[in-house]
This record gives C-alpha cells, structure tokens and sequence, in this order.
C-alpha cells in the first residue's frame, strides 16, 4: 500500500481524476461480446504486415519452431510448487523479480535476512516457481503457431492453438481466473498481494496469434477468449493494482495502456480505445521522452538502453493504433521517436550488448522478457517475429550526440 500512495502522489490529483480510466471502465463493464469473426480495421492492417513479414522470415527455423512448441503440449496454470494466498491454483501467481536472499525459502513468508534488490537482475528461484514464464509460453506458442499456420495452413495448427486457448483462457477447470491479484508479489516481506500488470503484456501476442488465424477458430473458441479478456479488463480498470500501475509514469503505465487498446481493439470498441490513446500522447509521452528522444525516467534504471528500448515499444504501439483510428500524423513525436532510435542504436552497440530476440520453447524458468522486443523488430513493426536473427536492422541518422551521455544522463 505504501507503494500505491507513493505512485499516486507522483501525479497530480487532476491527471488521475481525469485519465481514461472511469470512462472506459463504464463502458467495458457494459459491453456485449459478440460471437462473429469480425476483426477491427488494426488487426486487418496488422495481419497484411505479418504477411510482408513472412515474406522476409526463415521459413523453415519458423515451421521448426511451430513444431516444437506444438510437441511440448498446451500449458496449465494450475501446475504449481506454491498456491498464492488465496489457495486456488487457478489464480495467477508471480514475484517482482529483482529480489534475493541468501537461502531460497518460500517468498510468500516474511524472511529474517534483509531482501536485496538488484534493479534488472531476474532471480532464477522466483521464475522457477512463478506462472510468469508460463504465460509468456502460452502467448509465444500461440503466437508462433499461428504464424506458421499463416504461411503453411494445417489443421494441427489450429487444433493446437484452440486446446492452448480453452486451456488456459476458457475452460472451468484449468483457466486462468481474469485477474492479477497476486502478481509481482514482494517475495519474503510477508506481502499478500502484488502490484505486476506487467506480466500481462505477453497477451499481446495472444490477441494477434487469434486475429491472424481468427476465421479458422470455432465461435465457441473465439467468444469464450473474448469473455475473458473483457473480464480481465474490467479487473484492471476496477481494481487497487489497475488504479496503481495506470498512474504510474514509466514503461509500466505504458504497457497497460497498450494492453487495454488491444483487448478493446480486439472486441470492437473503438470509442473506448481513442481515450487511451489521447490520455497517453497527451500526458504520458510529454513526460516520458525529452527533446533529444531520451527517456528519463528508465535512464535511472541498472540497464538503462534495454529499459529504453522497452519503453520505446508500447508509444510505437499507440503512435500506430492512433495514426490508424484517429488519421493524425502526430508528426512532431515521431520525429523524436526516431531521435530514441537513432541514440540506441548508437548506444546498443557498446553498451549491454547481447542476443536479446529468442525464447526457448521448453518452459524455460530463465526466459529472455524482452522477447519480442529486440532491437532488430523495429524493421518489422507492427509485426514482431519470432526469429529476428536475419532481420535486417533499420540503421536511421545518427545523432550527434555521444552514445554514452545516454547512459550516463
């Protein structure tokens, strides 16, 4: 809680009154789902990219991938090591990740050593027992799957991602409950609930995977992921962990923002989507990037390039549904967009250099969080594909300015 008040007074008592989220939560608490195959004009537009995109992949290390995300089978929530607090295995668990002890104990008891926090450390025992990875699965399965499906149609494919999707989003038994109570939970303080949105960015993926195969998948299918998602977006704007992470000013407020216009996109509601993009043009992007494309508030973080970049993605997410729902060209915030790009591109190359573009498909505990996110899916976006080492990286205008004034503002 003390946290949450600490987010909140960040921002003025105006810009929480007034954000998208009372509206929208109006509206979503009254929507309708409707059983038909209808995609919103984004997702028509995302999927012809995705087409431009296939055309360029490696098409069989994709197929290779499908493949071997089909043999490892569709994931469960309810396989855990430790139930969250509320005792139910459906209930999504997960710790912040950038906390130690010296001996691994149960995170959700208080423990007498002091907590350490090493800022974009991830520690390998609190993923082990988290569903985070597992999410994260689900969604780059889906994904990839379906992409696959796209260039090369099977109806092992389909019937792959519809098991994936009733098992984790549908059925009674085995979904995920629409809710992130638990998530992000401060392990071995003795806290009950966390504060971890984040964790659900990976849905993303699972949106585009059913809108680019979404005329193959059974109305059945397609209704009962559309109940869900509306459910889980009724919880992020209703609840203390929505409230908290839409107030927040850095990648994480970014991110939810995201999240909702595609949840929202993918049910057809426009109207609501416009008011989040506005809110997060308006407010958060003023504050978020300076006049040289700089991003202040992740330059403050251990690895300040790969947070950039991170945050860099979600307002590329808004600038395109925006430039699609509301024709606005927004011409002077892509001009420092492309400012952002020219200073990590600079940067990436002396500074936290490394393959950040691959996920194991084996439940890896140790998973690479920025996947898809890597540098060279700028060349793509919209469209982020699995298999980025071929890609060839858009190399934009350099600045003038020294890569490591980025690091070191």
């Amino acid at each position: 809680m003390k946290e949450n008040l600490k987010v909140i007074t960040n921002l003025s008592i105006s810009k929480l009154i007034f954000n998208y989220r009372k509206k929208v939560r109006g509206v979503v608490e009254n929507l309708e789902i409707e059983s038909d195959a209808n995609l919103h004009k984004y997702f028509v537009h995302l999927k012809s990219k995705y087409q431009e995109a296939l055309l360029q992949a490696n098409k069989a290390d994709l197929h290779s991938l499908a493949e071997q995300a089909m043999e490892q089978g569709v994931i469960s929530i309810s396989e855990k090591t430790i139930l969250p607090p509320s005792g139910c295995d459906r209930d999504y668990l997960s710790f912040a990740p950038y906390y130690y002890v010296n001996e691994n104990t149960n995170p959700l008891t208080k423990s007498r050593e002091t907590v350490q926090h090493r800022d974009s450390r991830s520690n390998p025992f609190l993923a082990s027992i988290s569903d985070k990875p597992k999410l994260a699965q689900v969604c780059a399965r889906l994904h990839a799957v379906s992409l696959s499906y796209r260039d090369t149609p099977s109806n092992d494919k389909i019937e792959f991602i519809e098991s994936q999707i009733k098992a984790w989003f549908i059925n009674e038994n085995t979904a995920m409950t629409p809710h992130m109570e638990f998530a992000q939970i401060m392990p071995w303080t003795g806290n009950k609930y966390g504060l971890g949105i984040i964790d659900s960015r990976w849905l993303l993926l699972a949106i585009e995977a059913c809108a680019l195969v979404v005329d193959k998948l059974t109305l059945e299918t397609l209704h009962g992921f559309k109940v869900w998602l509306r459910e889980f977006a009724k919880w992020i704007l209703s609840s203390k962990s929505g409230l908290t992470e839409v107030a927040r000013k850095n990648n994480r407020g970014s991110w939810v923002d995201v999240l909702l216009a595609y949840i929202l996109l993918f049910l057809n509601e426009e109207r609501c989507v416009a008011l989040i993009v506005d809110h997060t043009l308006k407010n958060r992007f003023e504050i978020q990037f300076d006049n040289n494309g700089d991003q202040p508030f992740e330059l403050t973080r251990y690895n300040p390039v790969s947070y950039s970049l991170y945050n860099y993605y979600p307002i590329k997410y808004i600038l395109q549904i925006d430039e699609l729902i509301n024709s606005q060209g927004n011409r002077e915030k892509k001009i420092t967009m492309n400012k952002t790009i020219s200073r990590l591109e600079a940067a990436i190359t002396c500074h936290e250099r490394g393959s950040i573009e691959h996920i194991d498909f084996k439940l890896s505990k140790n998973l690479n969080l920025y996947y898809p996110y890597s540098f060279a899916q700028i060349a793509t976006f919209p469209a982020v594909m699995p298999l980025t080492s071929n890609a060839k990286t858009p190399v934009p205008n350099k600045s003038n300015t020294p890569a490591k004034s980025i690091v070191s503002s």
